[in-house]
C-alpha cells in the first residue's frame, strides 16, 4: 500500500479535478486504519459531497486539533464558527437613593392666608419704588456709556486702534503660508511605497525551501497577493513554515500594491500546489511586531 502522504497528495489532485468519489475511495482506507489522522480528515472534508457529512468531518477535526491551519475560516464558511455568549447583567439598584413617601417629613407649622397680608402694601409705595428703580437703571446705562468712551480714547491714544487701511501691517504674509503648504503637499506626494521586487523577497526567505514558482504578485480572492511557493506538504508540520513566510514578508519594504500575503504548499516532486493559505499584510505586520499572539494570528489565515 502506498505511503499515506502519497495517497493524500493523489487525493488532493483528484479533488482539484472534481473527481470527489475517487478521492474518497483513496482516503477511506486511511481513515479506517487511523480515524484520528488530521490531514486525512482535512482532505476528506473537501472530498465529500454531502454537506452534513462535511460538517461532521470538520467537527471531528476540530475536536482533535482546533488550531489546525485553515480550520477556523472553513468552520466560519459552513456556519460552524463559535460566537461569544454574554451573560445578562441585572441593573444594580441603589437602595440608598430610593425615597419613600414616609421618608419625606411634612413642613412643620400651620400657615394661613392671614400670615401674608398683601393688602397692607400701600399703592403709593409700589409706584415710588417703581419710579426709583427706573432712575437707577438709567444711571447704570449712562455710567456704562461713559466708561466705554473713556476706554476708546485710551486705546486710541496708545496707538492700539489702527485705521482700516493699515490692517495689513498686523497680518502675516499669506503668500508664505500658501507656499509652505504647497511644499508640504508636494513632499507628501513624492513619498511612495517601494515597488514589488520578487528577487528581493526571495532573498529574504533564505531559510525557506522555495518551490520552482518562487515568489509572484497575483490577484486572488484576497486582493493583490504576494504568493510564496514553498516545498512543503500540508499538515501540522506546515504551520511553522507558513508563519515564518508571513512574518518575514511582512517585514520587507518591496511589497508594491499588495494587500495580502499567501503561501502555496507545493509537492516539489511533481511541482503541484496542494494547498494555498493567505492573510492580510496588516495582520502579518501586527504579529511580527508583537501586537498579536499565534492563536489570534492563525485565525486570520484563509484558504484561496
Amino acid at each position: 500500500m502506498p505511503e499515506s502522504s502519497e495517497l493524500l497528495n493523489e487525493a488532493f489532485e483528484l479533488i482539484e479535478k472534481g473527481d470527489y468519489a475517487q478521492a474518497r475511495f483513496l482516503l477511506q482506507p486511511i481513515l479506517d486504519e487511523s480515524p484520528d489522522n488530521e490531514d486525512a480528515l482535512w482532505v476528506y472534508a473537501h472530498a465529500v459531497e454531502d454537506p452534513d457529512e462535511g460538517r461532521a468531518t470538520l467537527l471531528q477535526l476540530k475536536r482533535l486539533n482546533p488550531d489546525y491551519p485553515g480550520l477556523q475560516p472553513m468552520l466560519a464558511q459552513v456556519g460552524l464558527a463559535q460566537t461569544p455568549t454574554y451573560a445578562s447583567v441585572e441593573p444594580v439598584r441603589d437602595s440608598s437613593a430610593e425615597t419613600t413617601q414616609s421618608d419625606v417629613s411634612p413642613l412643620s407649622g400651620d400657615f394661613s392666608d392671614d400670615d401674608f397680608d398683601f393688602e397692607s402694601v400701600d399703592e403709593e409705595t409700589i409706584i415710588a419704588e417703581s419710579s426709583g428703580g427706573g432712575r437707577s437703571c438709567l444711571y447704570l446705562i449712562l455710567a456704562g456709556l461713559i466708561i466705554l468712551v473713556v476706554t476708546l480714547l485710551i486705546l486710541n491714544a496708545a496707538g492700539i486702534l489702527q485705521p482700516a487701511g493699515d490692517e495689513s501691517q498686523g497680518v502675516d504674509n499669506p503668500t508664505a503660508t500658501v507656499d509652505q503648504s504647497s511644499q508640504a503637499t508636494a513632499d507628501t506626494q513624492n513619498v511612495a511605497t517601494d515597488p514589488f521586487d520578487a528577487a528581493s523577497l526571495a532573498t529574504s526567505l533564505e531559510n525557506v525551501n522555495l518551490a520552482e514558482q518562487g515568489v509572484e504578485l497575483s490577484e486572488t480572492a484576497l486582493g493583490q497577493t504576494i504568493i510564496v511557493y514553498v516545498c512543503q506538504l500540508p499538515g501540522p508540520n506546515a504551520t511553522d513554515t507558513i508563519r515564518t513566510v508571513f512574518e518575514t514578508v511582512a517585514q520587507q519594504a518591496a511589497l508594491g500594491d499588495a494587500t495580502s500575503i499567501g503561501v502555496g504548499l507545493t509537492d516539489c516532486n511533481t511541482n503541484t500546489v496542494l494547498r494555498s493559505l493567505g492573510t492580510s499584510i496588516d495582520a502579518a505586520k501586527a504579529y511580527s511586531q508583537g501586537e498579536s499572539d499565534e492563536t489570534t494570528f492563525e485565525s486570520t489565515w484563509q484558504p484561496f
